[in-house]
């Protein structure tokens, strides 16, 4: 399966980045691979003049590791693309996101950037949302902790006893 991951990240790569871009770049094992695909253009001299926007400290240290540059939204607020992953997506695409716990900064930077493109296995595909990923991520900053808890509590008609 790992390497369907890396060959639609690799085909991402080749698709969308551009020598000068500023990338968002995701979360993820599949985006992973798309560092990789990075790594592998900006050393062999195929991709100069870049600069990447990590949205988690995992694909921050994976960036570093790969000697890629790296910078933050508070220096590269416009980017030109946000490369990222997904926990499911539907026939319509549609997307479950943040499954591993950087929903908020992966909006963040998606917010920041002309395209977002999505890389997704074929694992991650599904008739309709909720099918193969069972619950649906949040992430709440702590002011809004009561309010959102209340709207959701009223919406959906569930208790969280968080």
């Amino acid at each position: 399966m790992s390497e369907l991951k890396k060959l639609a990240a690799f085909a991402c790569g080749e698709a969308y980045i551009r020598n000068g871009q500023k990338i968002g770049v995701g979360s993820g094992s599949t985006v992973k691979y798309f560092v990789e695909f990075l790594k592998e253009r900006y050393q062999s001299g195929k991709l100069k003049d870049i600069v990447c926007i990590p949205t988690s400290f995992m694909t921050r240290k994976w960036l570093l590791d790969a000697n890629l540059p790296v910078s933050t939204l508070e220096q590269h607020y416009q980017l030109d693309i946000d490369v990222d992953g997904a926990d499911e997506v539907d026939a319509k695409l549609n997307l479950i996101k943040g499954g591993g716990g950087c929903l908020t900064q992966e909006k963040i930077v998606q917010s920041c950037a002309k395209k977002f493109i999505v890389i997704a296995d074929d694992k991650k595909k599904s008739k309709q949302l909720g099918e193969n990923y069972k619950n649906i991520p949040i992430e709440v900053v702590p002011a809004a902790y009561v309010p959102v808890k209340k709207w959701i509590e009223e919406l959906l008609g569930l208790f969280f006893a968080w």
